[in-house]
């Protein structure tokens, strides 16, 4: 009987010499002696070959094991440096003893086992298998190998009380997998369980130490930042995004401050700035929150008022966010003007294509937006698309429009890469839009870019002073920002603000649909410029105000008559909504708006009013010019007492949407006064005034806000 395949190998040689019938002779016992040499010499070097292999093997698994257990994804899970003994620690190589790459090592390796059946009998396999090799236990060694190999498969891909993780998810996904289903498991030893509670601990303190570490490091980088961000921009959000410092606007008495005057907005940027943050798990940086741009992505009709531009319309009823306060919205409406069919419109587009530029929200949705535009072009129309990066280029010379397929292949082949110069792009922009100007008619430079000025501009009122004096000329600028981390609000609101254009920032292909298709002709035709909108409040009847919003549009009293001062554009069909908190004189509230007086016991002397105007709680007043200029226009609408309602559930839909926008707002802007905001009272007014929704925009809101409520909690 055989004893192995060596002997195997042996008898069937004899039986191919002699068979059964073997005679003994010189020569046969030669041919036997060759036969087994020729075999053993064969099978010596066979079993080299295979121990050379199965040790390369076993080589090449522990090097893997330790890079996974020291630097890689594991390794960032359980990497420990020397320290003293913690709880849990017992086995580890402390301070006073290895330091560095080796102790690293075996305190991963301690880590790594503790804790886990799989591992456990991983690392005793390998052992095993390599101390089999000297021993020539081939089979057992090849055995214990493919137990380890096993083990390590099973380990990386499932998760059972065999394993403490699978590949892939940080320690804080691993554990918080290990606390849901560690109910649903059977009790177990804390040696063999899933990441026992002492890896945590010790997990949790190795990161607090590290953060103890670089905490100076921390706050000397967040200092440099805001030193070096200037006197009116704060950084916030994502990596380089940053938005204008916002001053809120406070409560004014109205026996000091009658007037409020500010300019007329339409921009919606800031409203899908915040959808993008929510959408993404996130609140937005309260910098970013513009309470007027959350009221102007709503439509609020009016049909209202006797003037050929404008309609108006107003509701004030009790506040449903603090007793004792009245909020009054103010809503104007721009009439929809037809566009004129012998007058074509001339468009420049200004887009970014720098390395910045590549990510998929980004310049792959520019040239998305852009093929909407294209599309609305008449065949009157003239559009030119101009690119920067590093240096200006003229992608597409001004086009008619009714060369479609040009215009589209013109889009289609821009391609990121490069550094950002913006301001050459700008002036290639205003020339060509200058060559191919039309008289009377839409003249205007859409910027599509992500915000990112880094090369080229050398200063921010430069530009400004160049869009400015272009602007003069009857070339206008919009602005469109695309993805995130580099974002620069601050520079975009205020190019399109100097430039009478909008901003829009467009996160997902929905929205520029919304801006530059369905509501093309609104954002692109303008029907009235340098808008600008006063309240006149009654000291009679009103002790205090507080306008919610616009908090960088105001005005002084004065340049509500100054003709000479820019303001606000308004396109065909655009709503301007405002809202105003008022604390009505008979209100418990008003003895609160001057505080505790030395002299008089009441908060001002008695204030008269002519009884003509006794009906009256404000006037409010409207002033614009025609896009062409010349003297402004005045309407005046008187806001009448008897028009206050008795509670905000009294208010139309209109009305209680706005509110609960403007709430939302409030809540997200942290302000001085969101205290005041309680969310399910903004989630409750919302859902039950949604009314009419066509586009589903309100429907959206009250999702949004549901998402905020719940990380707000």
């Amino acid at each position: 009987m055989s004893t192995g395949p060596v002997d195997d190998k042996i008898r069937a040689a004899l039986e191919r010499l002699g068979g059964e019938n073997i005679t003994p002779s010189p020569a046969f016992s030669e041919q036997v002696l060759n036969e087994v040499t020729s075999l053993a010499v064969k099978e010596t070097k066979r079993m080299r070959r295979m121990n050379v292999v199965l040790e390369i093997l076993l080589i090449l698994a522990s090097i893997t094991s330790i890079w996974m257990l020291s630097d890689g994804d594991v390794g960032r899970l359980f990497r420990f440096g020397t320290a003293g003994s913690t709880p849990g620690s017992a086995g580890r190589i402390g301070s006073g003893s290895l330091s560095g790459p080796a102790a690293n090592a075996v305190n991963s390796v301690m880590t790594y086992v503790e804790g886990s059946t799989g591992a456990l009998v991983m690392l005793v396999a390998g052992i095993l298998a390599i101390v089999c090799l000297p021993l020539r236990r081939y089979r057992a060694s090849a055995a214990f190998c493919t137990v380890a190999l096993s083990c390590f498969v099973l380990r990386s891909l499932t998760s059972t009380s065999f394993n403490d993780t699978g590949i892939g998810g940080s320690g804080a996904d691993l554990i918080e997998r290990f606390n849901e289903s560690s109910s649903r498991r059977r009790p177990r030893r804390e040696g063999l369980g899933p990441i026992p509670a002492r890896v945590a601990e010790e997990t949790n303190r190795r990161a607090m130490a590290d953060y103890e570490q670089t905490t100076s490091e921390i706050f000397k980088e967040m200092i440099e930042r805001f030193n070096g961000a200037g006197d009116n921009v704060t950084p916030q959000g994502r990596g380089g995004e940053r938005y204008s410092e916002i001053v809120e606007n406070q409560r004014v008495s109205v026996a000091k401050e009658p007037l409020s005057t500010f300019s007329a907005d339409v921009d919606t940027g800031s409203y899908t700035n915040m959808r993008r943050f929510v959408r993404q798990g996130q609140l937005p940086p309260p910098q970013s929150v513009r309470i007027e741009e959350y009221l102007n992505y709503f439509s609020f009709p009016c049909n209202a008022g006797n003037d050929n531009v404008f309609s108006s319309c107003y509701e004030i009823a009790p506040s449903p966010y603090e007793n004792g306060r009245h909020l009054l919205r103010l809503t104007i409406k721009a009439k929809e003007m037809p566009n004129a069919d012998n007058v074509g419109w001339n468009f420049v587009f200004l887009v970014d294509v720098s390395g910045s530029m590549s990510e998929p929200t980004k310049l792959p949705l520019v040239k998305e937006s852009l093929k909407l535009l294209a599309k609305r072009m008449r065949p009157i129309d003239r559009v030119a698309i101009i690119t920067y990066a590093g240096a200006a280029g003229v992608a597409l010379p001004s086009t008619l429009g009714s060369q479609q397929s040009a215009i589209l292949s013109a889009i289609e082949a821009l391609g990121a890469g490069g550094s950002t110069a913006g301001s050459a792009g700008i002036e290639t922009a205003y020339q060509i839009a200058s060559e191919h100007f039309i008289a009377g008619s839409v003249n205007r430079v859409v910027l599509a870019t992500d915000g990112d000025f880094n090369v080229g501009v050398t200063s921010t009122d430069e530009l400004i002073r160049l869009i400015e004096a272009k602007r003069a000329k009857g070339i206008t600028l919009t602005t469109l920002g695309f993805g995130q981390g580099n974002i620069r609000e601050d520079i975009m609101e205020q190019l399109a603000n100097k430039g009478n254009g909008n901003y829009f920032y467009i996160d997902s292909f929905q929205q520029a649909r919304r801006a530059l298709e369905d509501q093309f002709t609104a954002n692109m035709q303008v029907v009235a410029k340098d808008v600008k909108l006063q309240v006149e409040f009654n000291p009679a009847h009103v002790a205090a105000y507080r306008l919610i919003g616009f908090d960088n549009r105001r005005l002084n009293a004065e340049d509500f008559i100054d003709d000479k001062k820019d303001a606000g554009e308004v396109g065909s069909g655009h709503t301007v909504t405002a809202l105003y908190e008022v604390t009505l004189a008979d209100s418990t509230k008003a003895n609160e708006v001057a505080g505790s007086l030395r002299y008089s016991s009441s908060q001002s002397t008695p204030i008269t009013v002519s009884s003509e105007h006794d009906s009256e709680l404000g006037m409010l007043r409207v002033r614009y010019q025609s896009p062409e200029g010349g003297t402004s226009k005045l309407i005046e609408i008187p806001l009448l007492r008897s028009s206050i309602l008795g509670s905000a559930e009294k208010g139309s839909d209109d009305y209680r949407f706005a509110v609960a926008v403007a709430g939302l707002g409030e809540h997200l802007r942290a302000g001085s006064y969101s205290s005041a905001i309680n969310l399910k009272t903004v989630l409750e007014i919302a859902r039950g005034a949604i009314g009419s929704d066509p586009d589903g925009s309100r429907h959206e809101f009250v999702t949004l806000a549901s998402d905020v409520e719940r990380l707000r909690r």
